[in-house]
């Protein structure tokens, strides 16, 4: 299968079609007759959605200090008929769901379903995603129902060595601290949160024709290398040859053309070798190196090659001037690296490199048409040792093009002011491809739920949502209001009349909302 190649953030399409692919194979057996599928539009969109869908729901138990003593959490997924990927995805989202927190009591219930839809594949960008948007709009509920700023609420619950899931060197107070400076998060946030108060008076609307303004916080990981995978991946080598003439082949996986860029510059600082000497290749008599039937999100570790490719070299140096040439390199993960995660506890390491990211947005309603707009984005990020500035940058802002173009229904959005800051580590190299889908969908739903004091529990948003939450809340607090002056005695004689009152207007509400 040769696919188009596209900047979506869904890396399933091969998949997808491969599997369409096996179907028209096995109906061109079955009836001995050429046979050639197609699909209409409303076919793909109900039987090739991208992802699994799943629903998570959480509940946690806080006290005053803001500390999580329980959390409960119940996922549901649809992984399709006979998904071979079904462990795969319980168990990454079982892990994501928890993010870097550490409560008390945890308890993870994860169910994924089969039916008659064809099988989804792994795709990381919609996978752990999923698990990353309930948790941080979770925490970001718990700050406001709380009072705790959302920043303090996430130091107090971080705790490497007390949570079930451990991450090696997380420089999360550093990213943390660096972003809520840059977008001055503590004084917007007081701030909307005070605007909001006063725009839900009934007496005191002194905001209505102003915009609506909200600002969340999101934090988030992405895991290379997952220990605990139970699917039949190749394992990942790396070899290394120094040539009789003094050229140098890398023996691998082909890498993409930036990435093969960054291993080059390696190699040439690590051997003294000029960059045009250095070729990459897989063996074609060497069946190490065969292509991999599992969709890629699921073997490229470019974290973990590119240190066995530091490895390598560091090996050649060594005997490079005591054995004779060619010398060979041959690298691997070792058996004490999966010891980190235990299979049976599931606890302990789960992944070899984590890269860690914290993200701030500001959005803002318009007050009559309800359009969303965004003032600003603000991106900070421990990605370890940075091989290319460039390439990362690049990486940072294609994701965040791609998820701008999904967090809204039927329309655009974009912004115009984005900051994006990497803080400096001495730790191995990490991935980014799906770091920046892990943050952005919670960070903007949290904040559109300050902007409108209703939780938005799913993206994309549409306009009618958002006017049918803010209709749903006029009245209510229209009814709450006839409420306490019949209590009062001002306008109504009996109780039952305002109970009667608000009932009716929480009955108009949600037909008004079904609509």
């Amino acid at each position: 299968i040769r696919k188009t190649l596209s900047q979506s953030k869904n890396f399933n399409g091969t998949w997808r079609t491969t599997t369409l692919a096996v179907q028209s194979a096995l109906a061109a057996v079955l009836s001995d007759h050429p046979v050639k599928l197609l699909l209409t539009r409303k076919e793909q969109e109900l039987f090739n959605a991208p992802g699994t869908s799943v629903t998570i729901t959480q509940r946690s138990a806080v006290d005053k200090e803001g500390h999580i003593k329980a959390m409960q959490v119940f996922i549901e997924g649809d992984a399709g008929y006979t998904n071979p990927f079904a462990k795969e995805i319980a168990d990454r989202l079982s892990i994501a769901c928890a993010n870097f927190y550490c409560p008390e009591n945890l308890y993870i219930c994860t169910t994924i379903k089969n039916s008659p839809n064809p099988p989804t594949s792994i795709s990381l960008e919609t996978i752990d995603s999923g698990a990353f948007f309930a948790v941080e709009n979770h925490l970001n509920h718990i700050a406001h129902l709380t009072g705790i700023h959302p920043d303090e609420l996430r130091f107090i619950n971080m705790n490497n060595e007390k949570s079930i899931f451990k991450y090696k060197n997380i420089k999360y107070e550093e990213a943390v601290k660096a972003v809520v400076q840059a977008s001055d998060f503590s004084r917007k946030y007081a701030t909307f949160r005070l605007n909001t108060h006063y725009d839900g008076l009934q007496n005191g609307r002194i905001f209505t024709s102003l915009p609506k303004r909200g600002i969340a916080m999101t934090c988030a990981y992405e895991g290379a290398y997952f220990y605990g995978t139970t699917l039949s991946v190749s394992e990942q080598k790396m070899e290394v040859t120094l040539e009789l003439d003094g050229s140098v082949t890398i023996n691998s996986p082909i890498p993409s053309d930036s990435i093969a860029e960054i291993w080059k510059k390696i190699v040439s600082e690590n051997l003294q070798i000029d960059v045009s000497n250095i070729t990459i290749t897989a063996d074609e008599n060497s069946s190490q190196f065969d292509e991999n039937s599992l969709p890629e999100s699921l073997s490229s570790n470019v974290s973990l090659m590119t240190t066995l490719l530091k490895r390598c070299c560091g090996e050649i140096q060594k005997k490079r001037f005591l054995n004779p040439l060619p010398i060979t390199a041959k690298k691997s993960p070792t058996p004490a690296m999966k010891r980190q995660w235990n299979r049976e506890k599931f606890s302990g390491y789960p992944f070899y490199s984590t890269s860690f990211g914290t993200a701030i947005i500001e959005v803002e309603i318009h007050p009559y048409t309800y359009k969303q707009k965004i003032n600003g984005i603000w991106i900070a990020i421990d990605c370890g040792e940075i091989l290319s500035f460039k390439s990362a940058e690049n990486t940072v802002k294609l994701s965040i093009r791609q998820e701008l173009e999904h967090l809204t229904e039927d329309d655009s959005i974009s912004c115009d002011m984005i900051k994006i800051y990497f803080i400096q580590s001495s730790n191995p190299p990490c991935q980014l491809g799906s770091l920046i889908h892990n943050l952005i969908p919670a960070a903007f739903a949290s904040a559109t739920s300050q902007a409108i004091s209703e939780v938005i529990s799913e993206v994309p948003c549409t306009d009618e949502h958002i006017f049918a939450l803010l209709e749903k809340q006029r009245h209510l607090d229209a009814a709450l209001e006839y409420k306490e002056s019949a209590e009062g005695g001002e306008t109504i004689e009996t109780e039952n009349e305002a109970e009667k009152q608000k009932e009716n207007a929480e009955n108009q509400a949600q037909t008004e909302e079904q609509q």
